[in-house]
């Protein structure tokens, strides 16, 4: 695969940010996993992981996990992992640079590595499986192999989480193509691709883009993945969405570690999908940014208008589906207060200076 091979000569922007995120992801889910799980074992499953090394020296996410593993005694005790690829160059180099890690050994459990294409065989092993804890990764450089029985498969299981790739550009092309049906009914579901293509014919751009995404977050809670949750990635070179970053989980606590480490590298947020986007080039969008924490302000006066909450459960009922963290609402709330829009209790002159507590009551006027 040479255009593969070719995508690790530099680590782009984006690459970068996407296996940040799923090693941090990986920490946060690791020191829960670490302390519930009956097991012995935590799992880390990338179908994909490419070569772990750029040829500029950067780190890719299967290097980034196993180097966070070995900086806990806990998790280097648990952690077994799991690295496919089907270009078999790519997975003999991510095998030296594994071995090239400091202390590597120290891992009870050796990392194993295949050279496997991913289809519909992989599928089914994994539903006859039951996985301790997992997280699993599913980067594909296009679309094929991803599908929502392969995601359920895992998801099935206590303590299982997953990201994976959703290439926008291609999925979108595919829909209207007979060739590729049954790889787009494997990612929305058996039949949706026919009435996709009726709902998009007349939708622009940005519309046709909300309404395949909303039709994936559908099909994602079918298949019992509750919260989803994406980043979108512009296209480094051109002002146009390229992909997405998807996490879906059957836990809120799961949800919410997503959100959390998404909305770090937020340049905007999509209020329609209640997702997040990084664009590497945010100067091209500040003529119309709108502030995020500005616009939950005003969101939240009107959605609780009359009403008293407690913060902690203000944010609880309100953040599913929204493009908000627990520090956004703090911070949004802190504004409110100051501008009286809103009553504390207690209030500011009473509380830690520049705080606002869970317990906190707020009375919106």
């Amino acid at each position: 695969m040479v255009q593969q091979l070719s995508f690790f000569e530099k680590q782009k922007s984006n690459s970068q940010i996407k296996s940040e995120i799923v090693s941090k992801y990986f920490w946060m889910w690791a020191q829960v996993m670490k302390k519930r799980t009956k097991t012995s074992r935590l799992a880390y499953i990338d179908l994909y992981s490419g070569q772990g090394i750029y040829e500029d020296g950067s780190k890719s996410t299967p290097i980034l996990i196993l180097e966070k593993a070995l900086n806990e005694p806990l998790i280097k005790n648990q952690l077994a992992s799991y690295f496919n690829d089907g270009d078999s160059e790519c997975i003999e180099k991510l095998q030296n640079a594994v071995k090239q890690i400091k202390n590597i050994n120290e891992l009870k459990y050796k990392p194993v590595f295949s050279n496997i294409n991913v289809d519909s065989e992989i599928e089914k092993k994994f539903k006859e499986y039951k996985f301790d804890p997992t997280l699993f990764f599913v980067d594909p450089f296009g679309y094929k192999g991803l599908s929502l029985g392969l995601i359920k498969s895992v998801l099935k299981d206590w303590g299982c989480d997953c990201f994976f790739f959703f290439n926008y550009v291609r999925v979108n092309a595919a829909i209207n193509n007979d060739k590729f049906l049954c790889h787009t009914d494997g990612i929305f579901g058996e039949g949706k691709t026919l009435e996709l293509r009726k709902e998009l014919s007349n939708l622009c751009a940005q519309k046709r883009e909300i309404r395949l995404m909303i039709a994936l977050k559908e099909a994602l809670y079918n298949i019992g993945g509750k919260y989803s949750c994406g980043i979108r990635f512009q296209k480094e070179d051109e002002e146009r969405t390229g992909h997405y970053l998807v996490s879906v989980s059957k836990n809120v606590l799961a949800y919410n570690f997503a959100k959390t480490i998404m909305q770090q590298f937020r340049t905007d947020v999509i209020k329609e999908l209640g997702w997040f986007e990084y664009n590497s080039k945010p100067q091209m969008r500040e003529l119309w940014y709108i502030d995020p924490i500005k616009e939950l302000e005003n969101v939240l006066l009107k959605d609780f208008k009359g009403q008293t909450r407690t913060v902690d459960h203000l944010f609880k009922c309100h953040n599913i589906n929204k493009p908000y963290i627990e520090s956004d609402y703090k911070q949004a709330l802190k504004n409110l207060e100051k501008t009286n829009k809103i009553i504390a209790e207690p209030s500011q002159d009473k509380r830690r200076k520049n705080t606002m507590g869970n317990e906190v009551k707020i009375t919106f006027v």
